[in-house]
Formats: structure tokens, sequence, C-alpha cells
């Protein structure tokens, strides 16, 4: 199944768990799309890659803490996507569905 589609997600981080819509777009192996969430705003895709069903790709958002890299990896599986970020406060998960 395509990585493409939009996704209710929660990621598991060490100030607890932040929802975020993920809206996800491959074009052969380059993955585009974008975040949004109600801490960190709107943030698109920067340097997505997709491989099947497996994804990486990093995002920039604003923060209360200022401009915070996220470098994302994962793997959707039906509807369903998970998979790890790391940043500055270290690594955490995330899971949700497709919308």
């Amino acid at each position: 199944m395509s990585v493409d589609g939009t996704y209710k997600i929660v990621s598991k981080t060490p100030v607890g768990d932040q929802p975020a819509t993920l809206t996800l777009k491959t074009e052969g192996n380059v993955l585009t799309g974008s975040s949004s969430s109600d801490l960190e705003g709107v943030a698109p895709v920067l340097d997505g890659k997709v491989d099947g069903n497996s994804f990486s790709f990093s995002l920039c958002p604003k923060s209360p803490y200022g401009e915070l890299k996220l470098d994302l990896t994962g793997k959707v599986e039906g509807d369903t996507i998970s998979g790890d970020v790391n940043s500055m406060f270290g690594p955490a998960s995330f899971t949700g569905k497709r919308v």
C-alpha cells in the first residue's frame, strides 16, 4: 500500500503526548507533504524519501522552544503509520491512522 495519505498521529515525547496531522505524498521515491499541530503550526516535509512502505524525512517546525529539527523514520502497514522521531530532546515514537 502507498505511503500517500493524511494521518492523525500521536508522538510520545519527553514533554508528553503530541497530536498532529501528517499529510504525505510520494512521487517516485521522493516524499513531500506537511505536518500540522496546535503546538508547532504547519511545517513542510524536508528531504523526504520513500522505499516501499518505509519512509524518512525531516521537519523544522517553530515551537515554544524555538525552531526544532525533527528527523522521522517509519513505515505504513495498511492504514496504520508508526515510527521514530529524533530531536534535541532525544528519541520518541509515533503511531497513527490514515483518515
